[in-house]
């Protein structure tokens, strides 16, 4: 039931991910954005609504199962890079599917996209982590 509840909270997490990202993709580009136009030429509004969902909430999901390196006796380094290429296949996966990719140019673009919002979650969990660490230390000493 644990593992259940972390999913679930891990997916809805990644839905708001996707969502607050598409917000901000549609501030900066003045347009509303529901998919790449690709996508949502050959598909239904509600199949393509339904699917940027699941895959939003995939990228939660994926992310639990990849933190399962950082129980590993490694150093931060490897645990970080392993997280982030796991996260980094799902995000192509995902880039693949709903037609992120029209040209090389768009492929270098969005990665360089996910490494910087990458960076920017994994440091906030990062400094999250290390203040949770340092008060369980002060409640010991």
């Amino acid at each position: 039931m644990k593992n259940l509840s972390k999913f679930t909270v891990s997916f809805l997490v990644g839905v708001g991910i996707g969502a607050i990202i598409e917000m901000i993709m549609t501030l900066i580009f003045k347009e509303f954005i529901v998919g790449t136009p690709d996508f949502v030429a050959i598909h239904s509004p509600e199949f393509v609504k339904v699917s940027q969902t699941l895959i939003y909430g995939g990228f939660g999901i994926v992310s639990v199962l990849a933190s399962k390196i950082y129980e590993k006796k490694l150093s931060l380094f490897v645990q970080a890079t392993t997280h982030m290429a796991s996260m980094l296949l799902y995000f192509l996966f995902a880039g693949y599917f709903l037609k992120w990719f029209d040209n090389i140019t768009g492929l270098v673009m969005s990665i360089i996209s996910f490494f910087i919002i990458y960076l920017i979650i994994w440091s906030v969990f990062y400094f999250i982590n290390k203040r949770e660490i340092e008060e369980i230390n002060k409640k010991l000493s």
